[in-house]
């Protein structure tokens, strides 16, 4: 068993952050100071989980450590990450898709909740007629089994070799990891959803791993939430083409509620859940029908412009937060509710006024982030000092991730669309939200060829190979810069050929 220790005179202590789910690279990540000896070293806990650059620069200070005590450290830091994450009270666990019941729990390696089947004691085959059904009841995985949730949830998207594989499951042979992986997809609908094998490599496409202090739940994000904490005023507004709609905003109604937080008409036609628009507000609950004719418009290869939509409902939401505020003296100085735009004439809100009510609600938006799995599904190493300039555009990106979320009956065709409209809204929150990963240099541009042969698997699976020849030739130029003599190494011989 490998002996790893801190060298002479060295201690440490483990920093526990708030109660909520933690996003990778926040400031809300468990640390771990390790000092002594004039020394002060500080590693993110989360970050080394990951395999990604985890010390804290701020306040690093070797002190009178030379090199090889410094590199017992790391390694130290790096066997010991599982523990020191158990000791700051951190469950890790992942769901693969938002609406699944089935997760994965990685301190116990036991799968939760799952709907499919396991392979019978003393049997291995493909055969369904030797394995059994799960139903729900916690099932610990195989060690080569474990390999494929630890290795390709750590980057969703990207690609990773047999070789990869092999290394980390302890199988040899390509048939012995095809034979494991065929057995692995059967636990579960939402296992055999998310990870993709094409052209030699495997895939993770589901969301990512979630790690959570507190409570044995992860709070889910829904429009009630963000409702309650947006419209925070006595009333809220909206106006819908020539109609002002006020009321009360303790008494607010499903659809007014849809009508303030800009979604109705904007994204959805409310008609089409008129039956369900309770259940749509508060537990995410959207007709299959409904569900994927909203994927499509947004994420199909002839979709509206997600970005397009995002914008306009930063517009609608701006609106509406300030006719709540005219709304809002009217009703003070009236105690009466305005009906028509005109009653509003002379209600002006003043700039300053405007950011002062935004700011209230700052904090509460970031702890939405924070304390649901929209922060980890979406915001992980991306900005989340929410501020008066750019909350509303963290309400729009909240109010998107909601559809998500959604759950409906059973269609085979949702998971697949909601996986790509994910991707699209994960890129514009990362483009809006300064998305700034640890690690620049060689391994920034692995990390963007990573990026776009995910991108490539996607499109020539939908469109075909020849939309997707231009990222290829830039892939090839990037591995020509890390000085790759053959820059289709990381290619199919056959898609070398054809290029």
């Amino acid at each position: 068993m490998m002996q790893v220790k801190l060298p002479r005179g060295i201690k440490y202590r483990v920093e526990i952050p708030q109660p909520g789910i933690i996003i990778p690279g926040s400031e809300n990540e468990p640390i771990i100071t390790v000092f002594g000896r004039d020394s002060n070293i500080q590693y993110k806990l989360i970050s080394c989980a990951l395999e990604q650059d985890c010390i804290v620069q701020d306040t690093y200070s070797a002190g009178n450590l030379d090199d090889d005590e410094i590199e017992m450290i790391d390694s130290w830091v790096e066997y010991l990450t599982p523990s020191l994450l158990q000791e700051a009270g951190v469950r890790h666990t992942i769901h693969f898709l938002p609406d699944s019941t089935c997760y994965y729990d990685f301190a116990s390696q036991t799968l939760y909740g799952a709907n499919g089947y396991k392979e019978k004691k003393g049997v291995r085959t493909e055969n369904r007629e030797n394995t059994a059904p799960i139903n729900g009841e916690p099932y610990k995985l195989k060690k080569s089994e474990t390999a494929f949730i630890e290795l390709l949830t750590r980057t969703p998207n990207a690609p990773f070799s047999m070789e990869d594989v092999e290394d980390l499951s302890g199988l040899h042979g390509a048939g012995s990891v095809t034979s494991t992986w065929h057995e692995f997809k059967r636990h579960d609908s939402a296992i055999d959803a998310t990870f993709d094998r094409k052209n030699g490599m495997f895939f993770y496409r589901g969301i990512p791993q979630i790690w959570v202090i507190g409570e044995d739940k992860e709070d889910e994000l829904t429009l009630k939430k963000l409702f309650e904490v947006v419209g925070y005023g006595d009333v809220v507004a909206s106006f819908d083409k020539t109609r002002l709609r006020v009321c009360l905003a303790e008494k607010a109604s499903p659809e007014e509620k849809l009508m303030f937080l800009g979604v109705a008409n904007a994204l959805i036609d409310l008609t089409t859940i008129e039956m369900d628009i309770n259940r749509f507000v508060v537990s995410n609950y959207c007709p299959a029908s409904v569900l994927i004719g909203f994927l499509n418009r947004y994420s199909s290869d002839n979709s509206v412009s997600l970005e397009a939509v995002w914008k306009a409902l930063r517009e609608k939401l701006t609106e509406n937060l300030t006719l709540s505020l005219n709304a809002s003296t009217y009703h003070y100085e009236t105690e009466e509710i305005p009906s028509r735009l005109a009653d509003l004439k002379g209600y002006t809100v003043t700039a300053g006024r405007l950011e002062k009510s935004l700011q209230r609600i700052c904090p509460a938006i970031k702890s939405i982030i924070t304390s649901t799995r929209v922060g980890t599904d979406y915001f992980g190493y991306c900005d989340i000092a929410v501020k008066p300039s750019t909350v509303v555009d963290y309400i729009a990106a909240l109010v998107l991730a909601c559809f998500s979320y959604c759950r409906s009956e059973q269609d085979p065709m949702i998971s697949q669309k909601k996986t790509r409209y994910q991707s699209i809204l994960t890129a514009l929150i990362r483009k809006q939200f300064n998305y700034s990963p640890p690690g620049d240099g060689k391994k920034g541009i692995i990390e963007e060829i990573q990026r776009m042969l995910a991108e490539i698997q996607l499109e020539t699976r939908e469109a075909g190979l020849d939309s997707s020849v231009s990222k290829l030739i830039k892939i090839n130029d990037l591995l020509n810069l890390l000085g790759n003599n053959d820059s289709n190494s990381l290619l199919q011989t056959s898609i070398g050929r054809e290029l």
